[in-house]
């Protein structure tokens, strides 16, 4: 488009003119893009409220929009530059026109933005990057305005747009933050009361009692702790389900923090003191559109480590309205039992839920990195009475089979016996493919290499493949591995491939099912599972004239 009826011939007398015309048009591209940067950037905006995409799905479209700008304003400048030089006026240009040094330090604004904006220098230095965005991105409008007054309505518009989503969220933290005139006596005048759990040396509880406002599972708060930092906002995704308006049981948002450098250190710091363990809080949002999936016939969840505190909510939520789900299945991937019990509660009252519902649902924990196997659960009455150092939670596992000289046991009565010998149980799954051991890659947090992975699955035994398991008593009151009936709960050692966790549910679906895999995970294995979809769709009919039907939902931020 910017070359289109333009000729350049060196002979002719308009050849630097020719020049100039597309400088003017890859200007002109430019900034009429401003808008739509600055709307795919904003928390509350017009996409958002119209299309129900919010701001973290633009986030991608806004990098693109702004790296083409980025690139066709290279070309307008590049151009005119030509035409100068062709002109021998470079110097007399910049002397004489104020314009060109507006417009020079426009572009150089947008691309120390661009540059800033790539994922390594987010993660090198975060706080460096949301400053200098926030004020570049300010700044841009005023140098582009200065530039040349022709950019009066687009600047004015991104301006309006930024204005708009600073008075929504204004508004936002206002209603949810003061409470002068609130007849809930557990609200304090201003902000939320926040008590804080150590769980282990890098993860922390918070929770916020009876909140001011309601939440959709899966969304999102920006907290701000004026004890830490009186300036700065974090997200955290909400771990618990939102209570309904007319229900007599209190709100409580439960958050399972990472602790990470500055903001979240602090916080585990704060939270391993002998003194009170409260704070003050104010809170921004809730923010984010979670996917609605109780219209589909099986429901996959795929979940990493924390990463559950956006999946198990979501599971929670879907059994209160379950609709026309008869099939859930619940891949739950862990470096160790430890993160399992932060969601045990929630997920043995998924399991009961769905047993009085009628719902079929299978629950795998895959244990990564502890090399202790314990034998699987099975029973569901017995999953529920575990106790809390069934994983030797805060101690060593080896100094633990050292001190008792063998390893705990877990009866059907849901107590914990030392006395009597594991059988060790295997991990059950079909042998994969080649190409499905690449698709582990994604879930890869720590160092192991992929033949220890392939030694894992020759050693599984293939007797086991597609059965499931029950945990019953033997003559000695052990808990052994039987196959007499369904599991809700199995607890397998090492990474799972993608094709292991989607390829059995997708063929058993029926002809007419549909299909929505919900995958919280790293970056990485969301595309190793959205590669992993795209050949099934090939292989299974899914999404033709089968009439099944499969969906992917990928969320990928935060850990």
């Amino acid at each position: 488009m910017l070359w289109t009826n333009v000729f350049f011939k060196s002979l002719s007398g308009l050849y630097g003119i020719e020049w100039e015309v597309v400088g003017f048009r890859a200007g002109w591209v430019s900034t009429t893009q401003f808008p739509l940067i600055y709307a795919t950037c904003c928390k509350i905006n017009p996409i958002s409220l119209l299309t129900g995409i919010t701001r973290e799905r633009l986030n991608w479209f806004h990098r693109w929009v702004a790296r083409t700008v980025f690139m066709t304003l290279i070309v307008h400048w590049a151009f005119f530059y030509r035409e100068w030089d062709l002109a021998h006026f470079v110097k007399q240009e910049i002397e004489t026109m104020p314009m060109v040094i507006w417009g020079f330090a426009a572009w150089a604004a947008i691309g120390l933005m661009v540059i800033t904006g790539f994922g390594w220098f987010r993660d090198w230095c975060y706080e460096v990057w949301l400053v200098s965005h926030i004020v570049l991105a300010w700044a841009v409008l005023g140098l582009s305005y200065k530039h040349t007054h022709c950019t009066t309505y687009f600047v004015g518009a991104s301006l309006g747009l930024l204005l708009f989503d600073l008075l929504g969220r204004v508004t936002l933290w206002l209603v949810h933050n003061i409470h002068l005139l609130s007849a809930r006596k557990s609200l304090p005048s201003f902000g939320h009361n926040m008590s804080m759990e150590v769980l282990n040396d890098d993860y922390i509880r918070l929770e916020i009692s009876d909140p001011a406002f309601t939440w959709k599972a899966g969304q999102h708060i920006y907290l701000n702790v004026p004890r830490i930092h009186w300036f700065e906002s974090h997200p955290f995704t909400i771990s618990s389900v939102s209570s309904s308006k007319d229900s007599a049981v209190a709100n409580h948002v439960t958050l399972i923090v990472k602790a990470q450098l500055g903001f979240t250190k602090q916080l585990l710091r704060r939270a391993s003191r002998p003194t009170p363990k409260t704070l003050r809080v104010f809170i921004q949002g809730p923010y984010g559109n979670p996917p609605a999936i109780n219209h589909n016939d099986i429901v996959i969840f795929i979940t990493t480590g924390n990463r559950a505190s956006f999946t198990v909510p979501l599971l929670q939520d879907l059994l209160q309205q379950p609709a026309q789900v008869s099939k859930i299945l619940f891949h739950f991937v862990v470096p160790n039992q430890e993160i399992f019990i932060w969601y045990k509660d929630q997920l043995m009252a998924a399991l009961g839920e769905c047993k009085l519902g009628g719902i079929e649902i299978q629950i795998q924990l895959h244990i990564t990195r502890n090399a202790t196997r314990r034998p699987l659960l099975g029973s569901l009455a017995a999953v529920r009475n575990w106790p809390d150092d069934v994983f030797d939670i805060g101690r060593d596992s080896s100094e633990s089979s050292r001190s008792t000289g063998s390893s705990r046991t877990l009866t059907t009565d849901g107590t914990s016996s030392p006395a009597f010998k594991l059988q060790e149980l295997k991990d059950r799954a079909s042998p994969p493919s080649p190409l499905s051991l690449q698709s582990s890659v994604g879930l890869k947090e720590d160092e192991e290499i992929d033949d220890q992975m392939a030694l894992l699955e020759e050693n599984r035994p293939k007797e086991t493949e597609g059965k499931s398991f029950t945990g019953e008593e033997n003559e000695e009151g052990s808990l052994c591995v039987g196959m007499d009936g369904p599991s809700e709960l199995t607890v397998l050692h090492g990474r799972p491939t993608t094709r292991d966790m989607l390829h059995p549910a997708i063929l058993d679906a029926g002809s007419r099912d549909r299909i929505m895999i919900v995958a919280a995970t790293s970056a990485p294995l969301g595309a190793e599972i959205a590669n992993c979809c795209s050949r099934l769709l090939g292989q299974t009919g899914c999404n033709g004239a089968s009439g099944r039907v499969l969906e992917l939902w990928c969320e990928t931020n935060g850990v």
